[in-house]
């Protein structure tokens, strides 16, 4: 017996499910993973804290088009470069980094609202480690943050915090040696993905991955390899699709030449290789570049690195999410301060 709803038939008396368009039988079995949706945004930009040396600008710019400069729009309690970002669709989150000055790792967590007009973040808890170099994930209730480059030595833990905390520390969700630093991170509605990075501890030399990997957000949460980028990258753009992941730019192996390539992976991705999808030009290519998410396009803004061509330190490019080849481009927009290292979020 079959199942309506009106007239549209959603159920067959055959046992087949009706998607839209997508037709799946009771011998089938299809997977569609979706980004997180706290992590993809539809009207505007959020930036914290910058580099070389760690500020507290929260900063923001519309995804209208076309987009206009970014404005200062509040302060973070602590000064901060390189910590991980979060986001729960209402308010953004920033965990470790380089915090104060002088600048030292830190662990102390923070959340401002996307309402903000002035004023500062709050500190609502801390990391259980001090940790900088750090990628941030966001399921639609917790924050998670992995990596640390040390010194003295990296950790390899993966915090976790409720978006609803307001004091304490984070716990460890899991623990994995493979875990890289300077790593792109980005967000299913139930997996954490990893992409390349660093592996060892600065300022000895380390190595860099072309490592995909993928962690749930559930309990008893295990890390596993599911795939590679096209080649070594660290200090990436990473960005998201509704079912697909980006690691754009960043630097290769030592003596660290700035890389190029676009990569592109789909969330299910179990084995393989990511796909090369575009390129950064030479005014766009950079390290710690502020990665932001609208619904068809990834944004980058300020640069880690003085840029090889035009462009400035300001200012901000982006590529759609179904390119297939070609550049990234410049935009016609600047953020309001320098944000090398600075950490994204988007509404």
């Amino acid at each position: 017996m079959g199942y309506t709803i009106g007239t549209n038939e959603i159920i067959t008396d055959n046992r087949e499910v009706k998607l839209d368009t997508v037709t799946v039988t009771n011998q089938s079995y299809i997977e569609i993973r979706k980004s997180s949706p706290a992590v993809i945004g539809t009207n505007n930009a959020f930036i914290s804290g910058v580099s070389p040396t760690p500020t507290q600008f929260i900063q923001k710019f519309p995804y209208a088009i076309p987009i206009s400069d970014g404005q200062s729009i509040g302060a973070l309690s602590v000064a901060n470069t390189f910590g991980a970002s979060h986001t729960d669709g209402t308010a953004g989150f920033v965990s470790g980094g380089y915090q104060g000055s002088p600048p030292s790792q830190g662990s102390t967590i923070q959340k401002y609202p996307f309402a903000i007009n002035g004023g500062t973040a709050t500190d609502i808890g801390d990391l259980t480690y001090n940790g900088n170099g750090l990628s941030g994930f966001s399921s639609e209730t917790d924050g998670y943050t992995s990596g640390d480059v040390g010194p003295p030595t990296p950790t390899y833990d993966i915090n976790k915090f409720p978006f609803a905390i307001t004091s304490g520390t984070a716990t460890v969700h899991t623990t994995n040696p493979s875990i890289t630093h300077y790593s792109g991170s980005h967000s299913d509605t139930a997996n954490g993905y990893i992409s390349g990075g660093g592996y060892g501890s600065i300022p000895a030399p380390f190595d860099v991955y072309t490592a995909i990997k993928k962690f749930p957000f559930a309990a008893g949460a295990s890390v596993t390899s599911i795939g590679n980028l096209s080649e070594k990258k660290e200090q990436h753009s990473h960005h998201n699709s509704e079912i697909d992941g980006y690691a754009a730019g960043g630097h290769g192996p030592s003596p660290h030449p700035l890389v190029f390539s676009i990569d592109k992976f789909p969330f299910s991705i179990t084995s393989g290789t990511a796909s090369s999808v575009g390129t950064l030009t030479p005014s766009s290519a950079s390290r710690a570049r502020a990665s932001n998410n609208s619904t068809t396009a990834g944004f980058m803004s300020g640069l880690g690195s003085p840029p090889s061509g035009g462009g400035g330190l300001k200012v901000v490019h982006s590529f759609p999410f179904a390119i297939s080849s070609g550049d990234a481009s410049q935009t016609s927009a600047e953020i309001a301060s320098l944000s090398g290292g600075g950490q994204g979020a988007d509404d």
